[in-house]
């Protein structure tokens, strides 16, 4: 049976498995029925009946069982960190964009959904190339069966949550080099969570919940699409609710992820004040003044400590001794 450990395994969550594809065809039954012919012309007794009850039990091969493990999680380790290039640029330079722009695009009136929106549609065209050149390479070198469309789909869907990721680390720690690097140990600590997916049996429901990593979320598509591929069975648009559910589960996870992310970016952006902006509170989207339009709510900033006076979002800073002058001579 040794023959069979390059040919693939047999995964416990799929009925195809090719190394048993004979054994389901029937050859199982004309082997016995040969060995069996055999027995008698050399002994002159039947056994056909002891061959009849033969049974098969499936194992897997000592050797294979963790030297697939190693090369899946090998795999991952590497595909995980596909987009780190891309997301550290992208931390440097809208990092630095963002402290030059922003009084020109108070200026403009412009919210910030509208400021990182465009940063995100703009680099959405830098993920997409990027997720169809790893399913190009990927394609022909361990995804031989699965469509070409849906692991591009599950490439492009966890760019797209790296990148409101990045948005959200840019908006918290608002310093360029220090959230590239903290950018990229959390993905290489995201990365090393998701060898968890390598156990047999991962409780359904820590799968869900670390589903809120974009990285564990793509790692939970890609290593059963790789178990799937052991068994030549692949994964297909087809067979998307049925044994390919698991790429659907990361489509969606990933793309709650890519909201909620993009969502506490704004929300930081709004709470935590720098030089430039003002502070707003931390439940400010509870008030109804906030979703009125053009009434906004009275923003505070750190550096007008208790004084009276007009503290718009546009309205120009001066000093304390200035306030309540109509015209200064």
């Amino acid at each position: 049976m040794d023959i069979y450990l390059l040919a693939g395994h047999c995964n416990g969550s799929s009925d195809y498995c090719a190394p048993l594809k004979y054994w389901q065809s029937g050859f199982l039954s004309l082997q016995a029925s040969i060995d069996s012919a055999i027995i008698e012309m050399a002994t002159n007794r039947s056994v056909w009946k002891n061959m009849a009850s033969i049974k098969v039990t499936k194992m897997l091969s000592a050797m294979y069982t963790w030297r697939y493990h190693i090369h899946i999680g090998s795999f991952l380790l590497f595909i995980n960190l596909s987009f780190v290039s891309l997301m550290y640029l992208v931390t440097l330079y809208i990092s630095r964009e963002r402290r030059e722009m922003r009084e020109i695009l108070k200026m403009m009136r412009m919210r910030d959904l509208a400021y990182w929106l465009s940063w995100a549609i703009l680099y959405a065209v830098y993920v997409m190339i990027m997720a169809n050149l790893m399913t190009l390479l990927t394609v022909d070198f361990v995804f031989l069966k699965s469509s070409y469309g849906l692991i591009m789909l599950l490439f492009f869907l966890y760019g797209i949550a790296s990148l409101s990721f990045t948005f959200m680390l840019i908006a918290l720690i608002r310093r360029p080099r220090l959230t590239a690097i903290a950018g990229f140990f959390i993905t290489v600590l995201q990365s090393i969570l998701s060898l968890l997916l390598l156990m047999k049996y991962l409780p359904k429901f820590f799968e869900v919940v670390l589903s809120i990593f974009p990285t564990f979320a793509f790692s939970v598509g890609i290593t059963q699409s790789i178990y799937m591929e052991y068994d030549f069975q692949g994964v297909h648009f087809s067979d998307v609710m049925d044994d390919s559910s698991h790429v659907l589960f990361s489509c969606i996870t990933l793309s709650v992820d890519a909201v909620l992310y993009m969502a506490l970016a704004l929300y930081f952006e709004k709470i935590l004040a720098d030089k430039h902006g003002k502070k707003y509170e931390p439940l400010f989207f509870i008030k109804s003044t906030f979703w009125s339009k053009g009434n906004p709510i009275p923003l505070k900033s750190e550096e007008d400590g208790d004084s009276e006076g007009p503290t718009g979002e546009y309205v120009e800073k001066i000093s304390a001794d200035l306030l309540g002058k109509e015209a200064v001579r």
